[in-house]
């Protein structure tokens, strides 16, 4: 029936610092990533992005509620040809914080660097007529990230920085390099090559593709198939 219905919007205030492995954020080449803080069962807030240098930290009003907080990286930093001091990739940091008053929330991202060769069947990666792929991290229950492409021969390496997890890398292809008559050297599709990988401590994780070379005839009804216009 008519009436009135009056509203109270429950809000919070909170404000905290952003540190890399509990260590104050480093500088890096370029936009060091932000966070956001999403609602369960509502939507999300990115922060203002922490910028290239200087100090980590963050102010946001919000509807108090149960919060997970996500870092979001800059894909960007890990193209260059060492690892970042900041993971690249997004993913959780915290799950199901209550923010109901206000306060501080320090954040803490987790982070770690990887770096390897990748092989083809256990030897080098062998040179290609065109760009030979690349590698990509997922991250369980975050996203992904793929690194710089291998080019078309030269040693295959990577380095970059993650937040810590369990990952599936996958091998992400060109599939234009079986276009041509005769098998490449690398696969041209891609797909997972490990699977459930513990990444929490910086090191070396050095991935081979297994590969396989097919060839045939294609007939039409066990035949050889007629020209065509």
């Amino acid at each position: 029936s008519d009436g009135v219905l009056d509203l109270n919007v429950p809000t919070v205030r909170v404000q905290g610092s952003v540190a890399i492995n509990g260590l104050a954020m480093p500088a890096a080449q370029g936009d060091r990533g932000s966070l956001e803080l999403r609602l369960g069962g509502g939507s999300s807030l990115p922060t203002a992005s922490f910028g290239s240098s200087g100090p980590a930290a963050y102010t946001v009003t919000l509807v108090s509620g149960a919060y997970s907080v996500e870092w979001i990286g800059n894909s960007s930093l890990c193209d260059g040809p060492t690892a970042p001091p900041v993971p690249c990739n997004d993913g959780p940091i915290l799950k199901d914080v209550a923010l109901t008053g206000a306060g501080v929330l320090d954040v803490s991202v987790p982070t770690v660097k990887v770096q390897g060769t990748v092989a083809i069947n256990g030897m080098p990666m062998p040179s290609a007529s065109s760009e030979r792929g690349n590698l990509d991290f997922r991250l369980k229950d975050g996203g992904s990230l793929s690194t710089s492409s291998f080019g078309s021969s030269g040693p295959a390496h990577y380095q970059v920085t993650l937040i810590s997890g369990s990952y599936t890398v996958q091998w992400d292809a060109n599939p234009s390099l079986c276009e041509a008559t005769s098998a490449p050297p690398v696969p041209c599709n891609g797909g997972p090559v490990l699977k459930d990988v513990a990444l929490s401590a910086d090191g070396v994780l050095d991935v081979d593709v297994p590969a396989i070379t097919l060839q045939g005839v294609m007939r039409l009804d066990d035949k050889q198939v007629p020209p065509a216009s």
